[in-house]
């Protein structure tokens, strides 16, 4: 009796161990689904042509005009993947925070993300523009066009010492959503139009 309830015992630990492993492959499984890539620095080019700067990442089918005396410059978020950042002239920042200070800014990346959260701003999209959602569940969240394409708009931070920055996602296939973020330092009203000016400038090719 004792060595049957030993086996037991043994056989019961076996199966927690057992499933402890499973449940720990699916979790790994699923936190690298949802890694977040971003589109290598060398896949953005950066033109001149007759009506200004343009910039290009033809493997993505995205592009888009530099205002008129901003910079730009690709930088390297992080090793192997990359963001175009705009700024706008006499553009200041915070000391070693990156933080804009003065001037309008913009961060355009093309990303890489599980069909799962593509599919989560797809129906979040969706949802607003069918008024399926009250206003007062999503209040910092709007649906704009670009390029005839739906995206959301996020404001990501509202703070009287730094300003506003927001987020525009454009989901453009089950994989790939194009993100533009604007920065609005307080006092830099200008920005919200010239904002506006740029993104009627996205040209999506799918």
């Amino acid at each position: 009796m004792k060595k049957i309830i030993i086996l037991i015992i043994v056989i019961f630990v076996f199966l927690l161990i057992l499933g402890g492993a499973f449940l720990w492959q699916e979790r790994n499984k699923l936190m690298g689904e949802n890694i977040i890539r971003f589109e290598p620095p060398e896949n953005y080019a950066i033109k001149e042509t007759l009506e200004g700067k343009i910039v290009e990442d033809k493997k993505a089918g995205l592009s888009f005009k530099i205002p008129t005396d901003w910079r730009v410059m690709v930088s390297e978020y992080k090793k192997g993947e990359g963001i175009v950042e705009i700024f706008s002239p006499g553009a200041d920042f915070y000391p070693n925070t990156g933080i804009i200070k003065k001037g309008c800014g913009i961060a355009v990346s093309t990303e890489y993300k599980s069909k799962e959260e593509i599919g989560m701003i797809v129906d979040l999209i969706k949802s607003i523009k069918e008024n399926r959602i009250n206003s007062g569940a999503q209040p910092n969240k709007t649906v704009i066009e670009v390029d005839s394409f739906s995206a959301l708009k996020s404001l990501i931070f509202n703070k009287p010492e730094m300003g506003q920055g927001f987020k525009i996602e454009v989901p453009v296939a089950e994989d790939r959503t194009y993100v533009f973020n604007t920065f609005v330092p307080p006092e830099e009203e200008k920005c919200p139009s010239e904002f506006d000016k740029f993104l009627a400038t996205v040209s999506i090719i799918q």
